[in-house]
């Protein structure tokens, strides 16, 4: 499993916390939990494996492309197969520049 963050340009900073890039690939099923951090999120799923995270209503697969709002207790996911994340973190203050239209 891999996990690297890449720091924004200048121009961005304000606005974008990071870039990251997960990867993980495993013929199981691997368990984790991903914890608030108070960012909004847009993550594309880049690889061919299955990812799923916790609902009331049990596991639900993620799609191709998602937006995470701020989570508010810690979640699990389920990952299995060849998974590449490529994910834009913002600033709990910033993402309505790029996401809300005026």
């Amino acid at each position: 499993m891999k996990y690297q963050e890449i720091i924004p340009g200048e121009r961005l900073r304000p606005y974008v916390r990071c870039y990251y890039f997960f990867e993980s690939e495993s013929d199981v099923e691997l368990d984790d939990t991903v914890f608030p951090g108070g960012h909004m999120e847009i993550v594309f799923n880049l690889g061919e494996g299955i990812w799923r995270s916790a609902s009331q209503d049990g596991w639900q697969t993620a799609p191709s492309v998602e937006l995470w709002g701020k989570i508010t207790q810690p979640m699990g996911i389920k990952s299995v197969g060849i998974n590449r994340m490529l994910g834009v973190k913002f600033y709990a203050h910033s993402a309505a520049f790029f996401l809300v239209r005026s």
